[in-house]
């Protein structure tokens, strides 16, 4: 992607301070380019908010007429006087008339795209005239030219070339000649247009200006530079052609787009800043190397060359932004010419004196033939004496970032020509015809890295030319030039060449410096200013390196600080057992003993500290007293013993008061540490937590590990300790192996004093009558997923398990893979619950009359229910009304507190499960 293609704005996976921002590039028809990605203005719709984000001033096209209409004009789909002119749903609202506006952006997007779907359908139905495509052809070669001189002056940028500046520029006209002959055999777009692109020509200028040092260093002269400088430049792209082939052979392209966006975003803003300079010392014949010498501009030739180079970059910029016709730019850089040498013939300056003067560059010396360019490779009868070996192999470094930079380029390209396209492109072929072709041209001899020149490409293929000849057109003119015995260079001023350089250098550091503000969180759009001055400190690889490890760092902070703003604590304590309603309602007494702390995510070096730090705290919080240095707040105990009884309905007064009381203080305090949802742990987490459990304990705090081995079982286990104090206290009974039906109704009645005192036996003995008693072992299951629910039951010894259906495709898949099994998986349970003696079980579904919502297995060597039939439930409704009253009592009870638990494990979840 070159400078004249890049204009695609970087977004953010992390897009704080707001909605996440989802860019849906708008094409402007003014230019003929996609605005998200040309020389074009761009804005961005964010999904979702309904409003207007512009990177730039809007383009004069009907579709920003349409963007910039009176709101008044707006249509509103409500009627007038619907409703208050307060309400945002008011015609004349903000929330409205930006709906509206959204609305009818998003049809007039859909409108254009049809329209260039349908042309580009129209085109290649109907065969493009020869004519046509080598008048395009034609086009696109007059736009490219002057851009390789410019990339060759970029490239060969160091004093010691100068001389063979002309020269070299043929170079890049026979490479991106073959470039474009490679596109048109091998691209499946006959409309693509391939050239050497500047995305790499800063790793080649730092290779050549590297190895004339070197070479200077050593006492070489400048024929050893070129020469080495060549030869390396050669087999850098042969080795980068190998590896875009590699990269689309394995189908590796995403993970080369690994890359942090803010290293890539300073890169590339170092490219606009390194062509900006390369340009104005050019166009000044000065030298820009640091940010001191800057100062070398002060001059007066300087300042006067100076002028004509800003004039011709403010016309380029202009044009583009102003003009759409195909020949516009054409006619601009060929006046810039024109009227360089109508002024030098009014001074009277003679081309040579043009030359003298430095406003244009000397040829070198003699007559050179195409076939004897080879010859500055400076390599005899096959020998290497004229080479620098060890200054060719110090550049590496800098192959390795030039192969980055050049595949992940390529695969923005096409990635980016895809956008524009109606039809789906075959990314990895388009990948082989860029790295086929820049092998070529590396075993050629002849190699400068090149890729789709994205805005040509789309401007040819808007054009609806859709012939071969295109590119075969463009490979033509730039062979001719080529061989061409003079260099076309001598007649062009460097003011020329240095604005077309500083127009490539304003576009992509406006986008990548400025504009990216706008696309990147505050912290990326640092990293990216970062990466841009290591760059400018410490060279390309430095920079590159040194901008990775600070994305990587801010990635690891960011995950770190969603880690611990994911940490969820709970101050309920559900587990997943369903205990008798004495138990739980003593369980709520010791409520405010427990928390659970729910971590989540990959728990490492730089989350684990703050997160031990919070447990610190919540463990503080729980052996506190937060009546202390406030003599008008109730202890500590009072207000639990209030919350559990407006929680419960139980009375704590008298005996029963006292009883509490001591078992709060004696009751052990739990923190439940959940790692139900972390995924891993590195050695300092696990360091740390082995530290916090240490502090925790001697704070007087038992840490509880969940989701480790034993599912569930912390929960558990801490409810077992505060009902074990609960009995010792005497605010429970003991937990029996077996409740009997009449210990049920008793428990239940002594509550709720409906039926005369005493008469607790009498109406479980009734009730017996009409119950079918059922004895189950281990793992057998007393109803299955979906069976109809004729029974409720009645736990009188052992337990149950019942595993809670997880509705929705989940589950409906999992039954589909196995539809004769009746048992649910345990992908397909969502929630499991133990259900022990005097527990009802299936009763809802029972009295719904639906299918079984969930499954029941016996959980415990034996268990004894009691099962009521639809038959039974009839004939005690018949026969013993009042029974029946009492039995529903007993059921409403029980389910209401379930219905409790359920939403504190709604909301909670359940730990360890």
């Amino acid at each position: 992607m070159t400078s004249r293609d890049r204009r695609t704005l970087p977004t953010s996976p992390f897009d704080g301070g707001g909605p996440q921002a989802h860019p849906i590039p708008i094409r402007s028809p003014d230019t003929g380019r996609n605005a998200a990605g040309s020389y074009g203005t761009h804005a961005f719709l964010l999904q979702g908010t309904g409003s207007w984000h512009p990177a730039e001033k809007a383009p004069e096209s009907a579709l920003t007429a349409s963007l910039l209409q009176d709101e008044e004009a707006c249509p509103a789909s409500p009627p007038e006087g619907a409703w208050a002119p307060s309400s945002p749903l008011h015609p004349a609202s903000s929330l409205m008339r930006s709906t509206s506006r959204t609305t009818r952006l998003l049809s007039t997007i859909q409108e254009e795209q049809a329209a260039v779907e349908a042309k580009v359908a129209t085109a290649r139905r109907a065969p493009t005239p020869a004519s046509k495509a080598i008048v395009f052809g034609l086009v696109n070669a007059v736009a490219a030219v002057p851009s390789l001189i410019a990339y060759a002056a970029i490239v060969f940028k160091d004093p010691i070339y100068t001389p063979y500046l002309d020269l070299l520029c043929k170079f890049f006209f026979v490479s991106s000649a073959v470039h474009q002959l490679v596109f048109v055999c091998l691209s499946a777009l006959p409309f693509a247009i391939g050239q050497v692109q500047d995305v790499g020509l800063i790793f080649m200028s730092a290779m050549a200006t590297s190895i004339a040092g070197l070479a200077t260093a050593q006492g070489q002269g400048a024929d050893v530079a070129l020469g080495t400088s060549l030869l390396t430049m050669t087999i850098s792209t042969t080795v980068v052609g190998i590896a875009t082939l590699l990269v689309a052979r394995y189908k590796l392209a995403e993970l080369v787009q690994y890359l942090p966006l803010p290293v890539i975003g300073g890169y590339l803003g170092f490219v606009g800043y390194f062509c900006i300079a390369s340009g104005l010392a050019l166009a000044c014949s000065v030298s820009i190397d640091t940010i001191s010498s800057w100062a070398n501009l002060a001059s007066v030739d300087a300042l006067t060359k100076l002028v004509p180079a800003v004039l011709s970059t403010l016309a380029m910029i202009m044009t583009m932004e102003h003009f759409n016709h195909p020949l516009a730019l054409s006619g601009v850089l060929t006046t810039i010419v024109l009227a360089f040498h109508a002024g030098r013939l009014l001074l009277g300056w003679s081309l040579e004196d043009a030359m003298d003067r430095g406003w244009v560059l000397r040829p070198a010396e003699g007559k050179q033939e195409f076939w004897e360019l080879w010859s500055l490779f400076n390599i005899h009868d096959f020998k290497l004496d004229g080479i620098l070996v060890s200054a060719g192999l110090a550049q590496i470094g800098k192959l390795a970032g030039l192969i980055l930079v050049v595949c992940f380029g390529s695969c923005m390209d096409v990635a980016a020509i895809q956008q524009d396209l109606p039809e789906r492109i075959d990314f990895d072929h388009e990948l082989v015809t860029v790295g086929v072709s820049n092998v070529i041209t590396g075993l050629t001899g002849i190699g400068y890295c090149g890729s789709y020149i994205f805005s040509q490409t789309i401007f040819t293929m808007r054009a609806g030319v859709f012939s071969r000849w295109n590119g075969i057109m463009v490979a033509a003119v730039e062979l001719t030039i080529f061989l061409l015995p003079f260099s076309i260079v001598q007649y062009m001023p460097n003011f020329f060449f240095g604005a077309l350089l500083v127009w490539f250098g304003v576009e992509i550091s406006r986008d990548w410096l400025f504009l990216s503000f706008y696309k990147l969180t505050r912290i990326e759009y640092g990293v990216l200013w970062l990466t841009f001055a290591f760059v400018m400190q410490l060279g390309l690889e430095g920079g590159i390196f040194a901008g990775i490890v600070l994305a990587t760092l801010y990635f690891t902070y960011a995950y770190a600080q969603s880690q611990i703003s994911g940490l969820r604590i709970f101050h309920t304590m559900t587990s997943n057992v369903v205990r008798t309603m004495d138990q739980q309602a003593a369980l709520q007494v010791f409520a405010t003993h427990c928390v659970v702390a729910r971590f989540q995510g990959f728990v490492f070096f730089g989350s684990a500290h703050a997160l031990s730090r919070r447990m610190d705290v919540v463990a503080g919080a729980l052996v506190s007293d937060p009546s202390a240095g406030d003599a008008d707040a109730p202890p500590p105990a009072e207000l639990a013993l209030a919350e559990a009884a407006a929680r419960t309905g139980e009375a704590f007064s008298g005996t029963r008061h006292t009883q509490a009381v001591a078992a709060l203080r004696a009751a052990p305090r739990f923190l439940v540490l959940d790692f139900t949802r972390v995924r891993g742990m590195d050695a300092t987490g696990a360091r740390t937590f082995a530290v916090l459990c240490r502090d925790l304990l001697a704070l007087g705090v038992t840490p509880l590990l969940a989701a480790l081995d034993h599912h569930g079982a912390a929960l558990r286990y801490a409810e077992d300790q505060y009902v074990s104090t609960a009995v010792r206290y005497g605010l429970c009974r003991p937990p029996l192996a077996r409740l009997t039906l009449a210990d049920l109704v008793r428990a239940h009645l002594d509550k709720l004093p409906v039926v005369a005192p005493g008469a607790a036996d009498d109406v479980a003995a009734t009730l017996v009558q009409y119950l079918d008693s059922r004895v189950l072992q281990y793992g057998e299951v007393l109803w299955r997923l979906d069976a109809p629910a004729q029974q409720m039951f009645i736990v009188e010894k052992g337990s149950l398990r019942v595993d809670q259906h997880r509705f929705g495709a989940a589950a409906a898949a999992d039954r589909a893979e196995d539809p004769d099994a009746g048992v649910v998986s345990a992908e397909a349970a969502g929630r499991s619950f133990e259900l022990g003696p005097g527990c009802v079980a299936g009763s809802t579904d029972f009295f719904l009359a639906r299918p079984h919502g969930s499954q029941a297995v016996c959980s415990s060597p034996v268990a004894r229910v009691l099962a009521l039939t639809r038959q039974g439930l009839t004939r005690l409704a018949a026969e013993v009304p009042q029974v029946l009253a009492v039995l529903q009592v007993i059921i409403m009870r029980a389910n209401t507190l379930d219905l409790t638990v359920a939403a504190e494990v709604g909301h909670a979840g359940q730990v360890g499960d």
